[in-house]
C-alpha cells in the first residue's frame, strides 16, 4: 500500500516582551504550543484539529519498507529438566532429543525470540551428568 509523508503546520501564539518575537525560547514556544494542544483537545467544536491543520503544504511518498529478518549466532548456556525413572535414563533421552526451535522470550515490544537449536552439548564437563535432582543440587 501506497503512504504519503505531509508535513502541515499549527498557527499558535506565544506572548512576549518584544514586537519582533526575538526573546522567544525553546520553553517559551514549548508552553505556547502545549497550551495550543490543549485547547484544540478541549473544543466542543470537534473537529478543531482539523481546521487547526488544514492542507498539506508538502508531501513525499514514502519507500515502502519491508522489516528483514536478522539472524544472530549465540552460545546460549541453559539448564533444563528431564523427567525419567534414572540419571541414565535422561541422558538417553536427551541424546536422542531432535532439535527443534525454543522460545528464549521477548523482546520490549512484544515478539518472541526464537531459538532454533542446531547443536546440543553438555556444558564443559565432557560427558552428560545432572546437577540435580528434583531440585536438590548435587
Amino acid at each position: 500500500m501506497t503512504r504519503f509523508n505531509h508535513a502541515v503546520s499549527v498557527a499558535f501564539t506565544v506572548i512576549s516582551s518584544d514586537k519582533e518575537g526575538n526573546d522567544f525560547t525553546p520553553a517559551m514556544l514549548k508552553e505556547a504550543l502545549l497550551n495550543r494542544i490543549r485547547d484544540m483537545d478541549n473544543s466542543p467544536k470537534g473537529n478543531e484539529w482539523l481546521d487547526a491543520v488544514g492542507a498539506p503544504f508538502d508531501t513525499v511518498e514514502e519507500e515502502e519498507q519491508t522489516p528483514k529478518r536478522f539472524k544472530f549466532e549465540a552460545r546460549v548456556f541453559c539448564e533444563f529438566e528431564i523427567v525419567a525413572n534414572s540419571e541414565e535414563e535422561a541422558v538417553s533421552l536427551l541424546e536422542s532429543a531432535t532439535m527443534e526451535t525454543g522460545n528464549l522470550g521477548c523482546l520490549a515490544n512484544g515478539d518472541p525470540i526464537v531459538a532454533k537449536l542446531t547443536e546440543i552439548e553438555d556444558a564443559g564437563r565432557g560427558n552428560w551428568s545432572a546437577v540435580a535432582i528434583d531440585g536438590e543440587v548435587i
